[in-house]
């Protein structure tokens, strides 16, 4: 309309700078999916618990304060069940906001009908989303203030499928090796962010995610936090 009004118009300007502003805005519309980051904290050895089903502090204090800050950075935060039921987190941001992250548990076989006292059962601070393809968790979470998504088979797809349909255009992935390894499976993966320890757990303890590809990343950014060290790799277009 300006041209037609006979105003000189220039298009093109500062196009990739503008595009920043609002990256996973821009990467929801054009790919019909939210923005993939997963979240990992792992020892030098690779591995990111003492033993299967124990809660182990890998990183420091630099790092816990990073995450809960990072988390404000996305719409959703994506854990599993084994996650949930294990480490029994809060998944809360020191951000504060009108519109915190929605906490998000892959729970495909409905295991957290028998743990209704976990904080992302009880608490209300921010919104919770329990995805299953167990048809009695609705009502067994009945009198939580989580909200449960009954799904056909519970693949990577779907739980896609789903999230977006509700809008959410960025997902920040903290959930352990098990639904890494399957957002990976399923080409999803975006961006990886690593945290890592000088910590050695031996023997015994349970292996990080495995990508089964490599990720191909223009420009890595590393950040040293204390001892620790932070590493985001974003895959190249």
């Amino acid at each position: 309309k300006l041209k037609e009004a006979g105003i000189q118009v220039t298009t093109g300007v500062l196009t990739e700078v503008a595009r920043q502003l609002n990256p996973h805005y821009n990467f929801f519309f054009e790919n019909g999916r939210p923005w993939i980051v997963i979240k990992q904290a792992i020892s030098l050895d690779d591995k990111v618990a003492a033993a299967p089903g124990q809660r182990t502090a890998i990183t420091n204090q630099q790092v816990y304060d990073r995450v809960h800050a990072e988390r404000a950075n996305y719409q959703g935060i994506l854990v599993g069940s084994q996650t949930a039921i294990v480490d029994d987190p809060m998944l809360l941001t020191t951000v504060k906001s009108p519109y915190p992250p929605v906490r998000i548990v892959l729970d495909r076989r409905g295991r957290l009908g028998h743990y209704p006292d976990l904080h992302l059962l009880t608490n209300s601070e921010a919104p919770t989303w329990i995805l299953t393809t167990n048809s009695s968790l609705p009502d067994q979470l009945a009198n939580s203030p989580a909200k449960v998504f009954l799904l056909a088979h519970g693949t990577i797809s779907e739980v896609l499928s789903t999230i977006s349909k509700e809008g959410l255009q960025s997902l920040y992935v903290e959930g352990g090796p098990t639904i890494e390894r399957a957002f990976a499976e399923a080409r999803r993966v975006d961006e990886l962010i690593t945290y890592l320890s000088p910590q050695l757990l031996g023997n015994g303890a349970v292996m990080g995610f495995q990508n089964p590809r490599p990720l191909s990343s223009d420009h890595p950014q590393i950040e040293v936090l204390g001892d620790n060290v932070r590493i985001c790799e974003r895959k190249s277009k």
